[in-house]
């Protein structure tokens, strides 16, 4: 399938496929966030139990780095994930699941695709349908999306561990 030129143009622009534990730890030094000793110290922990990757955010978060910008205060998932989501210009959207319309959401989209995807619908308007991601750079589930969609489709970064637990819920 070929790929509308501003998702192909948006992927060179933002970086690389997909958001890897190395990557992550280059921004976090180049921002200054981290030093390149504690970069290097990083060891990937084996995947998890059912087979599937440690997400890079995770492990950064079970560091507990003291966050250089604000004395006394760590770089916590919550922390990590809204810097991510500016660096990557993606705008940051807190997940209440209480507040989710989980029938009306899952109907746009099969639940097995999202979880594969990483990716949950979280709000329906008249101007679009507004996605949380785990991994900013993954953008193919628009390409294949959108010819679908009546409406615009547009992603935002998320409250990892919000969305992650609730996809995986419904996996159990």
């Amino acid at each position: 399938m070929n790929k509308p030129a501003s998702l192909t143009a948006r992927r060179s622009v933002n970086g690389p496929d997909s958001l890897t534990l190395r990557g992550l730890l280059n921004e976090l030094v180049r921002s200054g966030l981290i030093n390149s000793a504690s970069a290097r110290a990083v060891v990937e922990p084996p995947k998890r139990k059912d087979g599937v990757a440690h997400h890079p955010l995770v492990i950064a978060a079970a560091q507990e780095w003291p966050d250089r910008r604000n004395e006394g205060r760590k770089l916590t998932m919550e922390v990590l994930t809204q810097w991510l989501a500016r660096r990557v210009h993606l705008p940051y959207m807190r997940i209440d699941p209480l507040k989710l319309d989980v029938a009306g959401l899952t109907e746009l989209i099969p639940y097995a695709y999202a979880l594969r995807s990483g990716i949950l619908p979280v709000k329906s308007t008249p101007a679009g349908i507004v996605f949380a991601v785990k991994d900013p750079f993954a953008v193919q589930w628009m390409a294949e999306l959108e010819p679908a969609q009546k409406d615009a489709i547009s992603h935002r970064g998320a409250a990892l561990r919000a969305l992650t637990e609730w996809l995986e819920a419904r996996t159990r």
